[in-house]
């Protein structure tokens, strides 16, 4: 999401192998580490942010539905959680609340839906539309199975997230360990690489560095987020 930063990282990374070694093929897999390195870094606290989110969501339904539940309005309910909503998606909330005095409710909750940016929402915003657009008398019952679902999902993520994080560990740990030698030896024991310098040195140095670009890769693609397709297509009018 950021390229200038993977671009100046992976530089950076190009720089410092050609200052260790005038490896082609290393300076390559240099830069390729140095731009894929935000993906791996900050993989955890994706993950971790996406199920706060939804377990965000569960939370501001159940608010929702106990408001709503001692005969209170839609409108109302939404004004009263405002304030009171998770922290992950309260700043969106209150722009729902801001937004009542001169837009309509179901515009409002569909632009929400946009911005949080997950299918819990979507789940919920189908549910308050319909009750905001017809008589729902059921819309307690509708937020708590909407709420139900979200925990359940989130607690899903997490579980996923506790059987990884032994593959996680071995995958820095291994990373790390073949680094930290490589690098060692470029700085103190030069004359163990020497054969890298030949061509054919550089084709197997390429070989294994091939291997590895194909394991990180395995391991982005592991640690990115996966979401179930949303119920809402986004509108021109809804991401304004």
């Amino acid at each position: 999401d950021r390229p200038r930063l993977r671009f100046a990282l992976g530089v950076g990374a190009a720089l410092v192998m050609g200052v260790l070694a005038l490896w082609p093929v290393a300076i390559v897999l240099a830069f390729f580490g140095g731009f894929v390195a935000p993906t791996l870094a900050g993989a955890k606290g994706r993950r971790d942010a996406a199920v706060k989110k939804t377990e965000a969501i569960s939370s501001w339904a159940e608010q929702l539905r106990d408001v709503i539940g001692s005969a209170a309005g839609l409108q109302e309910a939404i004004s009263v959680t405002a304030d009171v909503a998770p922290v992950e998606i309260r700043g969106d909330v209150q722009r729902i609340r801001n937004g009542l005095v001169y837009e309509d409710l179901p515009m409002l909750l569909r632009q929400f839906a946009e911005r949080v940016d997950d299918p819990a929402a979507d789940q919920i915003v189908v549910s308050l539309v319909l009750a905001a657009t017809r008589s729902s008398g059921n819309l307690t019952d509708l937020l708590t199975e909407t709420a139900a679902a979200a925990r359940a999902e989130a607690s899903m993520r997490m579980r996923m997230e506790v059987s990884r994080a032994q593959s996680y560990a071995d995958a820095k740990a291994a990373t790390g360990i073949v680094l930290g030698m490589f690098g060692f030896l470029l700085l103190f024991n030069a004359d163990y690489l020497e054969p890298y310098d030949s061509v054919d040195g550089q084709l197997v140095l390429g070989a294994v560095g091939l291997l590895w670009c194909f394991a990180i890769q395995g391991l982005a693609a592991l640690a990115r987020v996966r979401r179930p397709e949303r119920m809402l297509a986004p509108t021109q009018e809804a991401l304004r």
